[in-house]
């Protein structure tokens, strides 16, 4: 480990000692690099202590987690669960070109009542979760990823793909570099 602060485990975990050390890996190296990971398995087993758990240890290494949780009444709503995932960055919206700002704006339910390019709205999505992670490294966490609209998904997909979430590194105005992690 790197000399990470320790993090209360919150709920004992029964037998994730694996487990959270790859996820603790994974949080550890946000500064020198990001990853994806997806943590699957029955219900009850302890998926979302897991994603909690890893939650807090990004907090406590001065990290933006951005975090979702699919639910079954949401389901058919676009972009709910994109709405609440990207709510703590939200007054970044204005550091976006005016397209992207209106487009992500009407999918949000913030704007001008029109029905989005999906393909828009996840360009907008990824471009305002890299300008989030330009002043610390950016986590986002699904949890209950099957319940998740649609919509939501896709840009989720979207911006797990690029190369700056996953393998790469950005660069901004002092020189200092931050990556985003994505866990699902």
């Amino acid at each position: 480990m790197s000399g990470a602060p320790p993090v209360d485990a919150g709920p004992e975990l029964i037998e994730r000692e694996q487990e959270s050390a790859v996820l603790d890996a994974l949080v550890d190296r946000l500064r020198e690099g990001g990853g994806a990971v997806v943590v699957r398995g029955e219900a009850g087993i302890g998926k979302s202590v897991l994603l909690q758990r890893v939650r807090r240890r990004a907090e406590a290494q001065g990290a933006r987690p951005l975090f979702t949780v699919g639910v079954e009444s949401e389901a058919e709503l676009p972009f709910a669960g994109l709405n609440q995932l990207l709510r703590p960055v939200i007054g970044a919206l204005a550091q976006l070109p005016e397209s992207q700002r209106q487009t992500l704006e009407a999918a949000l339910g913030l704007g001008v009542d029109l029905k989005p390019d999906s393909f828009r709205v996840a360009v907008a999505a990824f471009q305002l979760i890299c300008e989030s992670a330009d002043s610390v490294p950016v986590v986002l966490i699904v949890d209950d990823a099957h319940w998740l609209d649609g919509s939501t998904l896709s840009v989720i997909a979207f911006a797990g793909w690029k190369p700056s979430t996953s393998h790469s590194w950005r660069h901004s105005g002092a020189g200092s570099r931050h990556r985003s992690t994505m866990l699902a």
